[in-house]
């Protein structure tokens, strides 16, 4: 008996402990490691480890310690991937990116190199070892004619990539702008750049604006008075500069000679309504450096109540002014609308004269706009949708056309809570209209209809100043229905499912990335169109996620099954094929 009672207490005692330490068990695994140097192995204090998941919306970060260790708690299962940021490091493009340049897909070291892969089964703890890799480093002094240093000069550079020079915006964080500054001696060093060829850039620091009209040698915005590396006041005649990653390029020397200032300035009005561009803004590029005003503080200012603007301080040479602002109609009394005005692009050369004018007025351009439709009432939903309206592409138009061109630009317009939508300022020109719905899986757009002309299948052609009203969009939601499998499916499968031609393109939301499930099946709804689609393992699809756009597509056709689906349509047995090599 006492032997019973025994076991029973202690088979009572031990049930107990074991639901104890179930009911205390972390849910999911511990990720845990070192960051170190990848070329001297020691640790890397204080620096950001964030964690990516591969297959979900998921982000969490930490910092390193002393000792370089760091640990995430209770990670579910899944594919994850880690990666190191600290000043002077080089982090990759994409996740989590603070290298970055005003191209695509620009060509730095191989991203392998700088991202950890990590597969978490959510149950077993992970130890890992990460290897934080140094960038490239350039330094120098900022000087002017008379040998003496420009404090806290800004630093801007430029790299080349494919061919072209395409600014970088920061090497660390953002918001951390002093690492692009010279000291109170002229002194800079800016960390953790790739391997390559750069411009170096600086710039007078602007330390307040100095409107003050018709005043000897004084500037708006200091970004203007510019020299590059060693002495050039433009970028033609800079000297490259060759970097290596974890070495130290020195003697990178700026001489900023003493310039001749200029004034610009200018009056705006609106051509039809006659008024003065007081809601106008005035942007102001050197001609070498259009579009790198992400990297380069150029100089943007705004006309007053009488449409007058001016800008003080502008060395000699050319320049292009971006005009663009909005005017207000009055429609009835108490009616108010504000509607953009199309921009205007002047180039301006500055030389002898020490103050130039401009007069410039402004068009109101076309406009599209319509009403949003579902069963019959107009569209009323807190969800966003967005219409537009797309230039149809012209194959005389030069590849290389600059963004001084009046060319016809893609612009979109929010559809309102009561279906209304107006897409505006237009240049004269083509146009397919286009459309996104923010949840694909409920409606798709059925039609888009004007005076009995179906633009999802026809161009329209917009003059100047023509309204083009009357568009009906009909939304419905007889979407089709896809269940499928993937064929011989080979572990944990991504199903790739993209819009196969330009009217699908149009009116979808884009490719879609869908996990496929037990077995390698997956379910979806789409709207009716043509489509790729294909299965890759999920560690291959990392390696091709960066190329998957549009022309992959249009170059790899071969590589997908397309399909039609129509409305309604209920597919049950899709074989979905892996995607050739």
């Amino acid at each position: 008996m006492i032997r019973t009672l025994l076991l029973a207490s202690f088979v009572l005692c031990w049930t107990s402990e074991v639901k104890l330490q179930a009911q205390d068990r972390p849910n999911g695994s511990t990720v845990r490691g070192v960051v170190v140097y990848s070329d001297t192995g020691r640790p890397l204090r204080h620096a950001r480890v964030t964690l990516f998941g591969n297959q979900r919306a998921f982000r969490t970060q930490t910092a390193s310690d002393l000792r370089g260790n760091f640990e995430f708690e209770n990670v579910r299962k899944g594919e994850y991937s880690l990666i190191v940021e600290a000043p002077g490091l080089l982090a990759p493009y994409r996740n989590g990116a603070r290298v970055r340049a005003a191209v695509p897909n620009p060509a730095y070291p191989d991203i392998s190199e700088l991202i950890t892969n990590v597969t978490v089964t959510g149950i077993d703890s992970v130890d890992l070892k990460i290897k934080a890799v140094r960038g490239g480093v350039i330094t120098g002094k900022v000087t002017n004619d008379d040998d003496q240093p420009v404090p806290h000069a800004e630093i801007r550079l430029l790299r080349r990539d494919s061919g072209k020079w395409v600014p970088v915006w920061t090497t660390w964080t953002l918001a951390d702008e002093e690492t692009q500054k010279a000291d109170a001696t002229g002194v800079y060093r800016i960390a953790g750049l790739p391997s390559g060829d750069y411009l170096v850039r600086a710039s007078e620091p602007t330390l307040a604006d100095d409107d003050v009209p018709g005043e000897e040698d004084t500037y708006s915005n200091g970004s203007f008075v510019v020299a590059y590396h060693p002495a050039a006041i433009n970028l033609k005649n800079a000297q490259v500069v060759s970097v290596v990653a974890g070495s130290e390029t020195t003697g990178v020397d700026i001489r900023m000679k003493q310039q001749v200032l200029h004034t610009l300035d200018g009056t705006v009005k609106f051509e039809l309504l006659g008024q003065p561009g007081s809601s106008v803004t005035v942007t102001i590029e050197r001609s070498d450096e259009v579009g790198f005003s992400t990297a380069i503080n150029n100089y943007t200012t705004s006309a007053n109540q009488e449409g007058k603007w001016q800008v003080v301080g502008l060395p000699a040479g050319e320049y292009l002014v971006t005009i663009a602002g909005s005017s207000v109609i009055l429609k009835d009394p108490g009616n108010v609308q504000f509607v953009r005005s199309l921009p205007k692009r002047i180039t301006v050369k500055l030389q002898d004269e020490k103050v130039a004018t401009l007069s410039t007025s402004l068009t109101l351009g076309a406009r599209v706009v319509g009403r949003v439709m579902l069963s019959g009432k107009p569209l009323a939903r807190d969800a966003t949708m967005t219409v537009g309206a797309q230039p149809v592409k012209d194959p005389a138009v030069s590849k290389t056309a600059t963004a001084q061109s009046d060319k016809p630009a893609f612009e979109i317009g929010l559809v309102s809570p009561n279906g209304r939508f107006s897409v505006s300022p237009l240049l004269a020109g083509t146009y397919w209209f286009t459309a996104s719905l923010p949840k694909p899986d409920e409606f798709y757009v059925k039609s888009v209809m004007r005076k009995g002309i179906d633009l999802m299948q026809t161009p329209f052609k917009l003059t100047d100043e023509l309204v083009f009203d009357d568009i009906v969009v009909t939304l419905a939601a007889d979407l089709a229905s896809v269940e499928g499998q993937v064929m011989l499916p080979d572990g944990d499968m991504t199903v790739i499912v993209a819009p196969a031609n330009e009217v699908t393109r149009r009116f979808n939301a884009g490719t879609r990335i869908l996990e496929a499930g037990a077995q390698g099946k997956i379910v979806f709804r789409s709207a009716p169109g043509e489509y790729f689609i294909a299965a890759v393992t999920t560690a291959e699809y990392k390696t091709i996620a960066s190329q998957i756009h549009n022309e992959y597509f249009d170059k790899n056709p071969d590589k997908f099954l397309r399909i039609k689906l129509s409305a309604g349509d209920k597919i049950k047995d899709l074989r979905v094929p892996v995607m050739k090599k």
